[in-house]
């Protein structure tokens, strides 16, 4: 009996071992973490997180965990720990704060693949997400140099590094040459009191398109903007408490899809360490729609250009 008994556990034993080296092997989704810098609620990139979240549950058919305010190195260590004791394989951190202690501790979890965005950290498990920002930034600028009367556009951004600035500044100039552009930077995502300050000096200019390329700020400089008729680009999507009228395009990117073509590449076992960048030709990034007072044909000519950029990756000013 005893022996039948050790036969049984020895059994039970290979199993479960057989079951880990296949899913080892197999390298497939077993649950998805996310993990957020500050609250949920805080942004529309942060809200954009937990849906992409939700699309992966509904795709995958697979369990998804997250926990919001994780703004120390000691608590990512700590939620790492607990989402690995839970099972979970692939890890979001959604923002570029996560990149540097997700390289510092992911060789202590090599079964688990690191996400993060918009960072230059990277490790065998760990991948940096980036959008092809400036292209974004450069059509959304020529949207703003043809829409000005007045010739002085202006951007507000969270972080000078932000390629959809200096797009930006180069789509508004090829468009218009007698344009004047005038940028700042609030070093910070989501400072709405700066920003705020920020645009009320810029309104002193006499601008009549402004693109604030923020977070938590956004939606509220183009609100005042559009009381104060001036036009705006929207940074990740057309606010939906605003005039339409009023947010000429937007500088789009499809978060949702971008979180489930990563996943999609982790179950493929493609999923390489170092920077994956998505832009036009990968549907991650667009303008959003148009506001009705932009020329039709105008429109049309910017749709031919995008497509031309999408098959030869270079701009008009390019080729």
């Amino acid at each position: 009996m005893k022996k039948i008994y050790f036969l049984i556990s020895l059994l039970i034993v290979i199993v479960m071992m057989t079951g880990c080296i296949q899913f080892l092997d197999n390298n497939k989704i077993n649950k998805v973490g996310m993990l957020v810098e500050g609250s949920l609620d805080d942004s529309t990139w942060n809200k954009k997180g937990l849906q992409s979240l939700q699309h992966l549950k509904d795709e995958f058919e697979t369990d998804t965990i997250y926990e919001e305010n994780i703004n120390e190195k000691q608590k990512i260590i700590h939620a790492v720990d607990d989402f690995v004791e839970e099972g979970v394989n692939l890890i979001y951190g959604h923002g570029s704060y996560f990149g540097k202690t997700f390289v510092e501790i992911a060789s202590q979890y090599p079964d688990v693949h690191f996400i993060y965005f918009n960072g230059n950290h990277y490790a065998e498990n760990v991948t940096s997400v980036q959008f092809n920002s400036h292209a974004l930034g450069f059509f959304a600028g020529m949207v703003a140099g043809k829409m000005t009367k007045t010739n002085h556009i202006a951007a507000i951004s969270a972080y000078e590094w932000q390629p959809e600035i200096e797009g930006f500044f180069e789509g508004a100039k090829y468009e218009n040459q007698l344009a004047d552009i005038h940028i700042d930077y609030i070093n910070d995502w989501d400072d709405k009191n700066v920003a705020m300050q920020r645009y009320e000096k810029m309104s002193e200019k006499q601008i009549d398109v402004i693109y604030p390329a923020g977070n938590f700020f956004s939606e509220d400089i183009i609100n005042s903007a559009s009381e104060n008729n001036i036009n705006a680009i929207g940074f990740l999507e057309r606010p939906d408490r605003v005039d339409s009228t009023k947010v000429l395009t937007s500088t789009v990117r499809d978060v949702e899809r971008t979180y489930e073509q990563i996943a999609k590449k982790f179950n493929r076992g493609d999923l390489e360490e170092g920077i994956l960048t998505f832009g036009f030709e990968d549907d991650i990034v667009s303008l959003g729609e148009f506001s009705p007072t932009v020329p039709e044909e105008y429109q049309n000519m910017l749709n031919d250009e995008i497509e031309k950029y999408k098959k030869t990756g270079l701009l008009p000013y390019q080729r």
